[in-house]
């Protein structure tokens, strides 16, 4: 079911790494399966300050406890 659903699905640990997702996802994101698992879930997201600042930490840690709550309510 996980690897037919239209909609991207993306299984995520505790830390924010990918551990699963199915093929939808991986498209929308342009990459093959294989090649997501183990990322980091703020790979994929699009974020306005520059890496290292301390704008873009705190815009990384708001985006994992965004992930938390989303994966754990």
């Amino acid at each position: 079911m996980l690897e037919t659903a239209p909609d991207g699905i993306l299984l995520i640990d505790r830390e924010g790494h990918i551990e699963l997702c199915n093929p939808s996802a991986a498209s929308l994101f342009c990459y093959a399966a294989e090649e997501m698992r183990g990322l980091p879930l703020t790979r994929l997201m699009i974020l306005k300050a520059p890496p290292g600042s301390g704008q873009w930490q705190a815009d990384v840690g708001a985006a994992q406890e965004l992930m938390v709550k989303l994966v754990y309510r």
